[in-house]
């Protein structure tokens, strides 16, 4: 079955409202020492964590980290799946965080 046929990361409209707030409120905003919008930054590390759930949605923290940890920190790795969850943003199936 394919991935798309079958998500196991779903994201709710809870989830685009909160990008559309987040964008606007730091749309003047950039990144330290750069001319790169600041909210690209925990757009890129949530859109990073969605996409390793999708491929491996029985994942915990510390795999999603093993993954994708060279571009990012794990504590923001931690900090935006938690964020989404809590945000209800997104919901997934399985006990493994």
């Amino acid at each position: 079955m394919d991935l798309i046929d079958s998500p196991h990361v779903y994201l709710t409209d809870r989830f685009f409202k909160a990008m559309a707030y987040a964008a606007d409120a730091h749309k003047e905003q950039v990144r330290k020492s750069t001319n790169i919008a600041y909210i690209s930054h925990p757009f890129g590390v949530a859109a990073l964590v969605l996409e390793d759930l999708q491929r491996y949605p029985e994942s915990a923290i510390s795999d999603i980290h093993r993954r994708i940890g060279g571009e990012i920190h794990p504590k923001q790795v931690k900090r935006a799946l938690e964020d989404l969850i809590g945000r209800g943003a997104v919901r997934f199936e399985g006990n493994k965080r």
